[in-house]
């Protein structure tokens, strides 16, 4: 039988009071175990979390990355609750920056508006009276309505 380091086993059982390292002798490796209640709420079981081993499968000897592991891992903390809150931040973030884009957009849209709007004015008054008529025709108006000489 082998005994797992103290202080890893302590930090596991601080992170969650209901998981434990035990030596799993078909695998010969460390285990994270996690005592949960069977289906019938009348008894507990032990339910495998996680082996600790390297990357590659390789033996690894119980240590601090156990514990990050742990937490990459961890779907119990990760609650309905927790998740609203990450998703309710992510929108209100999503939202701000929606709002900084449509804004900036806006300002360029009124930057280009100011720096065109005299040349298009310009332009404007040349080709049309104040009506909107083109000048050729209101000069046709006025000049049948009174006459040449009136003008």
């Amino acid at each position: 039988m082998y005994i797992p380091d103290w202080s890893i086993v302590k930090r596991v059982k601080e992170y969650d009071k209901n998981l434990f390292v035990k030596w799993l002798n078909y695998w010969e490796r460390w285990g994270v175990m996690r005592y949960e209640e069977s289906e019938n709420n009348l008894y507990e079981v032990e339910k495998l979390v996680f082996m600790v081993e390297n990357p590659d499968g390789s033996y690894r000897a119980l240590d601090g990355r156990v514990l990050e592991h742990l937490k990459e891992i961890d779907l119990q903390r990760l609650n309905e609750d927790n998740l609203k809150d990450r998703l309710r931040d992510l929108e209100e973030h999503n939202e701000e920056n929606i709002n900084k884009k449509e804004k900036e957009a806006k300002n360029d849209i009124e930057d280009i508006t100011k720096e065109i709007a005299p040349v298009v004015r310009r332009e404007m008054q040349e080709d049309f009276g104040t009506r909107n008529i083109p000048k050729e025709d209101v000069r046709e108006q006025l000049v049948s309505r009174y006459g040449e000489e009136v003008l």
